[in-house]
């Protein structure tokens, strides 16, 4: 009960009638004021005008006295314990989620080594200057957060630290020199709800994502134009730089096409909204030109790059969204990720993601390929389009043109050498103690050995 109501009783009690003005001068209010405190004594049933005009106590209000007291009891105090998560860099109120199984073997930002001396009278205080935030994260309904008041802590204990998932996510935009990059984090609660970070934590987030960086070696932009035969992006490229922001433009003035409906440039991950929506498409349509029981196997190998698949919700969507479509055609698919040995270790999320895994002993760089041998094809590049951030962006082409399905099947023979080498390092029975045999994976029509690519040129590392 508000304050003035509750002496406003008191006074009743005290004087057992009282004119309205009187109530008025006494706590100095204005005519509107008065009106409001005497419409909530009613509507509480505490008070009522008798035939004079004057304010008595209701019935109800005289039952709160307590025996041999005056004071009316009109306010009834509940303890209840609160569970409040706090992030350990800015220290402000989140909300406590669960983690997917997508989520684990995410990159992690260690927490930093002050949070250790966070006292317990800190938290109180935060709690209680927070605690509006507080009941947006912990409460439903808007009626139950106004119904809620918080009105003293009484104490706090410390439980177990917890991990806090955040959605990152990047925009580029044209600009002289290297293109504008935006970040946005966010602490993501549903499909269509969020809360955004506070400054220290970002802070903390560009540091890290800084410190991530990716090395030069392998092929670089040029060497990849020549062979994955892109002749587009080839006047882009400028050693292990490509030049993003003259492609951006280029891109507006209509000239990044490949000549052909059947091959299109490909910005950003494939599994992104827009480009899986388009990827999807076109792999349905040449379905159609298939009998059903065709041979379909799906080969994904990525680029060794820090984040590759780190959004690994969207991932997963196209993963199971290109099973549903190619299982019309071929109930024995297999989608198999091909990664790099025991010199690069898999991340939980990807195996929770692709159902089978390859193992080359050879070491991947930042070229990426993604065939289904005679259906689509997508080969990129990962460049850094910011040389103070480790993120890369992937660019490059897909297609479904059948000469250059053809040269990106034998370029991904190539990248893989000698088939009798690869492993399968998990299969969706026997999970990481598989013991398929590597050809089960492959195309009908990939011979044992090793395979060269016609016409390949010798390659120097440039450093």
């Amino acid at each position: 009960m508000p304050a003035i109501e509750l002496f406003a009783c008191k006074l009743l009690i005290l004087f057992e009638c009282i004119s309205p003005v009187e109530l008025r001068e006494f706590f100095g209010l204005s005519e509107r004021e008065e009106e409001e405190l005497l419409n909530s004594l009613e509507d509480k049933r505490l008070a009522t005008l008798d035939q004079k005009g004057y304010l008595i106590p209701s019935p109800l209000l005289m039952s709160q006295i307590v025996q041999d007291d005056d004071v009316p009891m009109l306010v009834k105090y509940n303890e209840q314990t609160e569970n409040v998560i706090f992030d350990a860099y800015a220290f402000t109120v989140r909300k406590e989620q669960r983690l997917g199984r997508l989520m684990f073997g995410l990159p992690e930002l260690p927490m930093p080594e002050f949070t250790n001396v966070i006292g317990i009278d800190k938290a109180i205080e935060e709690f209680g200057r927070q605690f509006r935030s507080y009941l947006e994260v912990t409460r439903h309904s808007e009626y139950e957060r106004q119904r809620t008041q918080l009105y003293k802590v009484m104490g706090c204990t410390a439980s177990e630290v917890l991990q806090l998932p955040v959605d990152i996510e990047f925009t580029y935009k044209y600009a002289e020199g290297e293109p504008k990059q935006s970040i946005r984090s966010v602490e993501r609660f549903g499909a269509n709800q969020s809360r955004p970070l506070s400054s220290e934590l970002e802070s903390h987030i560009a540091d890290f994502l800084g410190s991530n960086y990716i090395e030069e070696n392998g092929i670089d932009s040029e060497a990849y134009c020549q062979l994955a035969q892109d002749d587009v992006l080839r006047k882009f490229s400028r050693g292990y730089r490509m030049d993003y922001s003259s492609w951006m433009k280029a891109r507006e003035e209509s000239k990044t096409g490949y000549g052909s409906s059947d091959t299109r440039g490909l910005f950003g991950p494939l599994y992104l909204l827009e480009n899986r929506n388009d990827a999807l498409q076109w792999i349905r349509q040449t379905l159609h030109e298939f009998d059903d029981n065709t041979d379909l196997n799906v080969l994904w190998m990525p680029s060794n790059v820090p984040f590759w698949g780190a959004n690994s919700e969207e991932l997963d969507i196209f993963v199971q969204a290109l099973k549903k479509s190619l299982e019309q055609k071929d109930s024995d698919l297999k989608i198999s990720f091909i990664h790099q040995g025991d010199n690069w270790g898999v991340r939980q999320n990807l195996k929770a993601v692709f159902p089978y895994g390859l193992s080359t002993p050879l070491t991947l760089d930042r070229m990426e390929l993604f065939i289904i041998p005679g259906v689509f094809g997508m080969v990129q590049y990962h460049g850094q389009p910011n040389a103070d951030s480790g993120i890369s962006l992937p660019i490059g082409y897909m297609t479904k043109d059948p000469d250059r399905l053809e040269h990106l099947e034998s370029l991904l023979k190539s990248r893989v050498g000698d088939i009798r080498n690869l492993v399968v390092s998990w299969d969706p029975i026997r999970g990481n103690n598989s013991n398929m045999n590597a050809k089960e994976l492959l195309p009908q029509n990939w011979s044992i050995g090793p395979v060269s690519l016609k016409n390949r040129p010798i390659l120097s590392l440039k450093r």
